[in-house]
């Protein structure tokens, strides 16, 4: 995972996070949320919430949305993504 920011206090602290970090993340949110009873719907429902609460801070309302409905249209992991050629 790249990410990439034009803040340089946000990229220190988002400097050499990657996909293990993002594992390990998304285990301690289900643990976290298993132990308060919450199912993994509401906390899924909660994170994109969260997520697009982050994206709102350095992008218009029409590139959230472009990349979400990117995000939906190409959710089978069996799908080619529709850039992709053959």
């Amino acid at each position: 995972m790249v990410i990439k920011t034009k803040d340089k206090k946000t990229r220190g602290v988002l400097k050499g996070f990657g996909n293990r970090d993002c594992t390990q993340l998304r285990k301690k949110a289900l643990d976290g949320a298993a132990a308060s009873s919450i199912s993994e719907d509401a906390l899924a429902r909660a994170l994109i919430g969260e997520a697009i609460e982050v994206l709102k801070k350095n992008r218009s309302a029409e590139d959230i949305s472009n990349e979400v409905t990117f995000l939906a249209e190409n959710i089978g992991e069996e799908d080619d993504y529709t850039f992709m050629r053959p």
